[in-house]
This record gives structure tokens, C-alpha cells and sequence, in this order.
């Protein structure tokens, strides 16, 4: 029987930490969201050429990026950084800068500090911001009610939305390419269902 690689070993890791852990209230920072963020950065790697050692990094990244949310929503980046740190000790102890550099870049407002942390961070915005957006601005919004008692009326929220797309940043070459076009349309979208919520 052949050796599991250090990336199966994440994903059995990341996939029982979710399957043992009281998830109820994560509509939005679901194990759904997690899978989305690996397979776009496995994505991100092919179309940009990342070599394997690099494409190992972001994937192990986009595994662990939101693993804190487990246990706390406040500084949660932290949290998974710790969670990864001590999932990589003492085996791959070579790995834990660059991939917690990319955890720690999906911090929002954080500039990222390594092309591999632009990519997660892009990827990750982007799920968010250029795929469906209603339905995953929905999803955040049901979250935040449930887990924080934040209560938005549909105007407020609508509000925050247009704000939140109109400042959404991509910080790699492959993310402003391949995003910025489709936010600037849910924006488009957005902005016409302006009379449903008046």
C-alpha cells in the first residue's frame, strides 16, 4: 500500500477536523467553501505554471485557511495559522512559513506578502465576490445573524454589499485577470436590483 501524500494527508486531516466539529451556524465558512478554495487554487497553480513544491504550499494553505473558524470567529486567520503549525510539526517544518504567510494573507484588509499568498487571497475574495454572488452574500448574511446575533435590514445590507464589490482588490496578475471582470458585473447585477429593495 503506497504512502499517502502530504496533501491527502491534509485533506483527511481538514475533513474529519470538519466531520468532529459542531458546525451549525457555518453557512457561509462551510467544509463546501473549503473544498472550493482548494480546487481554485489547484486551479490557479495549473494556469500560472506553479512548480509542485509551490503548488503544494497554496493547496496546504487553501486546506487550512479557514480551519479556525472551528473553534472562533474572532482572529480566526490565527487560529488556523496555530492549527497548521501544529498539524506540520515536527515532519514539515519547512513548510510552515510560506503556508501560514498564505493563511495570514486572507486576513481581510491584509496585504499579501508572497505571490502564493496574492493567489490564495484572490481565490479566496473571489468566492466571495465573483462567482454567485447573491446566494453567497446570502449565505454570509444567515451566518453572521446566527453565530454573531448581527441582524441586517434588507437596505442596510444591500448598502454594505455595493460597498463591499465596489472595494474588492485582486493583488495577483492571474486574480486580476480572471476575477476583477466578473465582480465588476455582479456589481452591474447588483446595482439593478437596487428597486427591490427600496
Amino acid at each position: 500500500m503506497s504512502q499517502l501524500s502530504l496533501l491527502e494527508k491534509a485533506e483527511n486531516y481538514v475533513t474529519e477536523l470538519f466531520q468532529n466539529t459542531n458546525t451549525a451556524g457555518l453557512y457561509y465558512h462551510s467544509f463546501s467553501h473549503t473544498l472550493s478554495i482548494v480546487e481554485a487554487s489547484r486551479i490557479a497553480a495549473e494556469s500560472v505554471k506553479l512548480s509542485e513544491k509551490e503548488t503544494e504550499v497554496l493547496v496546504l494553505a487553501a486546506w487550512f485557511h479557514d480551519v479556525g473558524y472551528l473553534s472562533t470567529r474572532v482572529e480566526h486567520e490565527a487560529k488556523s495559522i496555530e492549527m497548521t503549525q501544529n498539524a506540520l510539526k515536527p515532519n514539515y517544518i519547512d513548510l510552515i512559513e510560506p503556508v501560514t504567510t498564505c493563511i495570514a494573507a486572507t486576513k481581510v484588509g491584509e496585504i499579501p506578502k508572497s505571490n502564493l499568498a496574492a493567489i490564495l487571497k484572490d481565490v479566496d475574495t473571489a468566492f466571495g465576490s465573483a462567482y454567485n454572488y447573491v446566494q453567497t452574500s446570502n449565505s454570509y448574511r444567515k451566518e453572521l445573524s446566527v453565530l454573531e446575533k448581527k441582524i441586517y435590514s434588507d437596505s442596510d445590507w444591500y448598502s454594505m454589499c455595493v460597498a463591499f464589490l465596489e472595494k474588492v482588490t485582486f493583488y495577483s496578475e492571474y486574480g486580476i485577470e480572471r476575477f476583477t471582470p466578473l465582480v465588476k458585473k455582479n456589481l452591474e447585477i447588483y446595482l439593478a436590483r437596487e428597486e427591490c429593495v427600496k
